[in-house]
């Protein structure tokens, strides 16, 4: 899967695009977004006929303390990452509402959808996340439900 981006936004948004994708990003009519934060909007979306959930970063947020990079170095990482436990990245497109990180439809790790699995489907949820805690290289090992989603 490679990853294509518009270049309207030049430096400051996403460069380096693989190739381009004619696939159109569309939004689910009238749907609220799952999660919003002060970083990103998360909603459920259509890419091609695809459905995909589309992370929403206003670059606007990243040009405090001149960390106007740190967005296309974050999405360049994400491209490189395959693993079946991780967010699959699909693509990535500009836009003047912002820069969309297209990925496989999730769902947020809320308390309500908790409820509404079973006991086994959480330990084994829980058992497959410290594995690749456990796996990983990175130093900041911090990890809340906020950054937990279900595929």
């Amino acid at each position: 899967m490679g990853a294509a981006e518009s270049k309207s936004h030049g430096s400051s948004a996403v460069n380096g695009s693989e190739r381009s994708s004619k696939a159109k990003l569309t939004f689910m009519p009238g749907a609220d977004p799952l999660l919003s934060t002060p970083i990103y909007t998360l909603r459920d979306a259509f890419y091609g006929k695809r459905p995909v959930s589309a992370f929403t970063f206003d670059p606007s947020q990243f040009a405090v303390d001149n960390k106007q990079e740190f967005l296309p170095k974050a999405i360049k990482k994400v491209k490189t990452i395959r693993h079946p436990s991780v967010l699959k990245f699909i693509d990535c497109k500009s836009s003047p509402a912002g820069v969309h990180l297209i990925t496989e439809q999730v769902r947020p790790l809320t308390t309500d959808y908790l409820e509404s699995i079973s006991e086994d489907e959480i330990l084994l949820g829980l058992y497959d996340i410290l594995v690749n805690i456990d796996r990983s290289n990175t130093a900041n090992k911090s990890l809340g439900t906020s950054m937990m989603y279900n595929g």
